[in-house]
């Protein structure tokens, strides 16, 4: 009982596997403005997908192309 008080149940961005999250990581993720992820396989994943127009860019990515 007391662990769901200090963890919360997310979905990834980018693969839709759920995970848990401890509740100060969201708050500092929240002050951020930042989208969650599995892990940093999945961030990267999703930052390239998205400099290749595989996905849109709702996360307000700038993108630099050479």
């Amino acid at each position: 009982c007391r662990y769901n008080q200090y963890y919360k149940k997310l979905n990834c961005f980018y693969c839709k596997k759920s995970y848990m999250v401890r509740n100060c990581d969201m708050r500092q993720r929240a002050k951020a403005n930042r989208t969650t992820y599995c892990s940093q396989t999945c961030r990267s994943r999703s930052y390239w997908a998205i400099a290749h127009n595989e996905i849109p860019n709702t996360l307000g990515y700038v993108i630099i192309k050479h």
